[in-house]
């Protein structure tokens, strides 16, 4: 069965050769996942999660499945978050696990962390038993992963374990000069009382285009606290398409953060269920795009039971003819009294061409809940512009020190001190012609 039939600008994409190729009940779950796939194909504009981002610019490129001779690629320098720190970390070049760049001691024994392959290698009873297979026809993207997933992590956190260290998963991606299509899988399970922070960062090192499909299955049992960041910086010739499912368990405790700076199409899904009463969600995010960049934000918090929180804040930066879409949904259960939810998403606008289009939604069957919605966009204030100019600040140094009072917002979002500090840094970084007050803000 050949995944060409239905996207012909995917070469040489066999399922026998992908990881777990001898596990039938793996290769079930790909058949099963590329017959429903095989409906309807590739999301388009006629859908109504799809309306305002197109996936027509893949058309333009061939790509070809990812081999370990491409992972080989030589690394001068890996771009650690945590450059002075021997805490763990697991590096991909091109969808390919690398030991020899990776560190993964220091972490107790009976912590899992390993790539997708090795674990498939090793205990694939574990991965059979955790993995989600409820994808319908109306996620094709999961869908699409479930086919392909050639790559990932997992990590595996037994009940009351607290890791103090910081865990980072680096992907690095185009080196190669033929365009490769990755499809990362990634699981990460904290059990009962356990605690740990996840950084995870995409990056393009090279400048020949290729195309991301990563999906990422989350599960906290009760208590668990899990702190996950991501830092999206693709080239410009990049594609990336990431999604995360989420369940939280009675009083556990999911705070994410996204930062997106690079990718000439970016679409960032997150889908949480909050089935344990006392479970509460941080959703935050920020980006910053130019020239003809796409990113998108796709949110769904489904509050099934009594006594749930969510906190949800993006904002963004647009300038050139860049554009962005935010799309989030906050559903309460019949069932779900005490809910208490909120969800705003702001977007700064610096050119006549940049657009943005938000649709947030409220869906409410419970008659005893606390839920609020905000979108807005506007332009940089002209007058507080004219003030700081007035003070011998020059327009460039004016500009940048308002889009960081607006982005400021979302970054406190971020509770880890030093994660904290090092997203500021990279916003900092992406701001026109380096011109930014750095200790001013980070004191403020």
């Amino acid at each position: 069965m050949s995944i060409e039939a239905v996207l012909p600008f995917f070469r040489n994409l066999d399922i026998a050769t992908l990881p777990g190729g001898d596990l039938k009940w793996l290769l079930d779950r790909r058949r099963a996942a590329l017959s429903e796939f095989k409906e309807n194909g590739l999301p388009t504009r006629k859908w109504e999660d799809w309306k305002y981002t197109s996936l027509r610019s893949l058309e333009d490129t061939d790509y070809r499945q990812t081999t370990d001779c491409d992972g080989r690629q030589s690394i001068e320098s890996i771009p650690s978050l945590n450059a002075d720190s021997f805490s763990p970390r697991l590096v991909f070049v091109e969808g390919v696990y690398r030991p020899d760049l990776s560190r993964t001691k220091g972490l107790p024994s009976d912590v899992t962390l390993s790539s997708m392959r090795q674990t498939l290698s090793d205990s694939p009873n574990f991965l059979k038993k955790t993995m989600n297979s409820l994808f319908g026809r109306e996620k094709p993207m999961f869908l699409l992963n479930e086919v392909l997933m050639d790559s990932g992590f997992i990590l595996h956190v037994p009940k009351n374990i607290v890791i103090k260290d910081p865990i980072e998963v680096i992907h690095l991606g185009g080196l190669v000069k033929e365009p490769l299509a990755l499809f990362p899988r990634n699981i990460l399970v904290l059990e009962s009382n356990s605690n740990v922070t996840v950084i995870e960062q995409f990056m393009g090192k090279g400048h020949n285009p290729y195309f991301v499909n990563s999906l990422t299955e989350v599960n906290l049992a009760k208590n668990a606290i899990l702190k996950h960041y991501k830092i999206q910086s693709e080239i410009g010739s990049g594609s990336f398409i990431s999604s995360t499912q989420v369940s939280l368990d009675n009083d556990a405790n999911y705070e994410t953060f996204k930062l997106g700076l690079g990718a000439r199409l970016s679409r960032d899904e997150t889908e949480v269920k909050l089935v344990g009463q006392g479970a509460n969600c941080q959703l935050g995010g920020a980006y910053l795009n130019r020239g003809l960049q796409h990113y998108d934000t796709t949110t769904s918090v489904q509050h099934c039971v009594p006594n749930t929180t969510l906190r949800e804040l993006f904002k963004g930066v647009l300038e050139d003819e860049s554009k962005a879409v935010f799309q989030g949904k906050i559903v309460v259960q019949k069932d779900a009294q005490k809910t208490d939810a909120q969800m705003t998403t702001k977007t700064l606008l610096l050119s006549e061409g940049a657009e943005v289009n938000s649709k947030p939604e409220l869906e409410i069957y419970a008659d005893d809940v606390k839920c609020a919605h905000g979108a807005a966009s506007g332009q940089l204030d002209e007058k507080a512009l004219f003030y700081l100019r007035s003070r011998g600040v020059p327009e460039p140094l004016a500009k940048n020190m308002m889009v960081q009072s607006f982005l400021q917002e979302s970054v406190d979002m971020i509770t880890n001190q030093l994660i904290k500090d090092k997203i500021a840094d990279q916003i900092l970084h992406s701001l026109p012609a380096n011109c930014y007050l750095s200790d001013e803000w980070r004191r403020g």
